[in-house]
């Protein structure tokens, strides 16, 4: 940009010729004005405010950050404090269940129980062995008559004839009856060839019984009653 001064009398027309047919900017001063404007400027206190400087003004304040984001993550660092420790109750808590679910799940240990010794037979005297044998042979004696008489009975009948029911009625009852009444009076102070010889004659006895009322051969069985009689007859001498 240039500028041309004019003087007319004591004015000073300063024109600016920046462009060809722009209006120039005409400034209007009288001689020892600008001396006195800069005396008066070098006067002036505070140092000089440079081209396009920013006027002087209340020292700047510091910026702050705003308390919401300071706040902020405190409360984000609490949070995160607290989902921890929830997530470390919950897994606890889990592990608990698990481990009494799999404690009840499982099978229960067998309860541990000593050895069982061995005990031997009773010890009896020899009266109370001989007593016992002697009821038992009894028995056999006592049970011996009416057994023979219902068997006879009831071989003594046809059966196609009337009688035939009543008189195998007859003979299963007596059968039952006497020896269930011989094998309570065959006690364990009995000698054991004893109480085998009555068990002998009680299941011949059952047997015959059973093939009579089915009406299967009983030839055999009868043979077999017969046996067991002398058996227990000889044992009980």
């Amino acid at each position: 940009m240039s500028r041309r001064t004019l003087t007319y009398g004591d004015t000073v027309d300063s024109v600016s010729t920046d462009a060809p047919g722009t209006m120039g900017t005409s400034v209007w001063a009288r001689p020892g004005a600008d001396m006195q404007t800069r005396g008066a400027a070098a006067i002036a206190p505070g140092p000089p405010a440079g081209v396009g400087a920013a006027r002087m003004g209340a020292p700047p304040v510091p910026v702050l950050p705003p308390p919401t984001a300071q706040w902020g993550s405190v409360r984000g660092g609490r949070s995160r404090l607290i989902w921890v420790i929830l997530w470390g109750a919950a897994l606890l808590s889990i592990t608990a269940i698990v481990l009494t679910a799999m404690k009840w799940s499982s099978p229960a240990g067998q309860p541990v129980t000593p050895p069982a010794t061995a005990a031997g037979p009773p010890a009896y005297t020899s009266e109370q062995i001989a007593a016992a044998k002697k009821d038992a042979c009894d028995a056999s004696m006592t049970t011996d008559a009416p057994i023979t008489q219902a068997h006879n009975a009831l071989w003594a009948t046809r059966r196609d004839s009337p009688e035939w029911a009543a008189a195998l009625a007859n003979y299963q009852v007596v059968m039952l009856v006497e020896t269930e009444y011989l094998k309570s009076m065959t006690r364990p102070e009995a000698p054991a060839a004893v109480r085998a010889a009555v068990s002998n004659a009680v299941d011949a006895q059952l047997a015959e019984v059973a093939a009579v009322t089915a009406g299967t051969p009983v030839s055999a069985k009868v043979d077999a009653v017969k046996a067991a009689g002398a058996q227990l007859e000889q044992v009980c001498k």
